[in-house]
């Protein structure tokens, strides 16, 4: 993680949030990079659903923004990267709590346009 955090402030980031991955855990992981240009102040960050959602707080002068990343599990996971025998609907519902009017969400959804596609593929099925 620390050279992620170099690596990112080489190129230009001095603020690196990052959500991490339990190590039993394949895939996921999101992270926010801030520019060194962007005269924030009052960074804070927190991450949910095992590294799969980054909430980032952010203060410009008066505004207030809140950046979410998402890397949306193909199946659901708890805290600990353990699978739950519920869809993704879930994860999506649970989205919403974090949002406010003030919020840009960005990431990897896993969806395609055809759901029952998308439900049944596994991770490495390409479409």
């Amino acid at each position: 993680m620390e050279s992620m955090r170099e690596t990112a402030k080489a190129f230009g980031y001095t603020n690196c949030r990052i959500a991490c991955i339990p190590k039993n855990k394949g895939r996921g992981g999101t992270a926010t990079l801030i520019s060194e240009r962007a005269e924030a102040c009052n960074v804070s960050s927190f991450d949910r659903c095992a590294g799969n959602l980054l909430v980032t707080n952010l203060e410009f002068k008066e505004i207030k923004l809140r950046v979410i990343n998402v890397y949306a599990p193909q199946h659901e996971t708890d805290d600990n990267g353990q699978p739950l025998p519920t869809r993704r609907d879930n994860f999506y519902n649970m989205l919403k709590k974090h949002t406010t009017k003030s919020s840009i969400i960005g990431g990897d959804f896993q969806n395609v346009l055809d759901s029952g596609m998308d439900l049944r593929r596994t991770a490495t099925t390409p479409y």
